[in-house]
């Protein structure tokens, strides 16, 4: 299932923009639309407005985003979080982000199958997740 994603600055990179796009999916691009640099709540307005997924590099920001609005019972299509350790022989590649999305959906969607009221937050982690569960 193609995906709409929205970057935030920390994951706006031409590379993982081009393989984003060469998976079938669309990308929105802080450079491309004039919101770079804007405040991460900015980000997440944006997204959540216009019914995006969020893509970011800055996990712990956007969790304790996604716990605010959780607690103000404000919704939004999702947020994709990408952890990196700074070692590039650890963290991902724009290719295993992407693949990614797949088993991040699967997972999100297993998880609203066993709780019924599943937050609309994924993560994106190079674990795979079993999408027959």
């Amino acid at each position: 299932m193609p995906l709409t994603v929205y970057l935030d600055d920390c994951s706006d990179d031409n590379l993982l923009i081009a393989r984003i796009k060469q998976a079938g999916h669309d990308v929105i691009s802080p450079r491309g639309i004039g919101t770079a640099g804007i405040d991460d709540r900015d980000h997440l307005e944006y997204a959540a407005r216009h019914g995006l997924v969020l893509l970011t590099h800055n996990p712990q920001d956007f969790i304790d985003l996604h716990e605010l609005w959780k607690m103000h019972q404000r919704q939004h299509s999702g947020i994709l979080l990408v952890y990196r350790d700074n070692n590039p022989s650890k963290d991902m590649t724009a290719a295993d982000i992407v693949q990614g999305f797949g088993e991040a959906h699967c997972f999100w969607l297993a998880d609203r199958k066993h709780r019924q009221h599943a937050e609309p937050l994924a993560l994106v982690a190079s674990q795979r997740v079993n999408c027959s569960d």
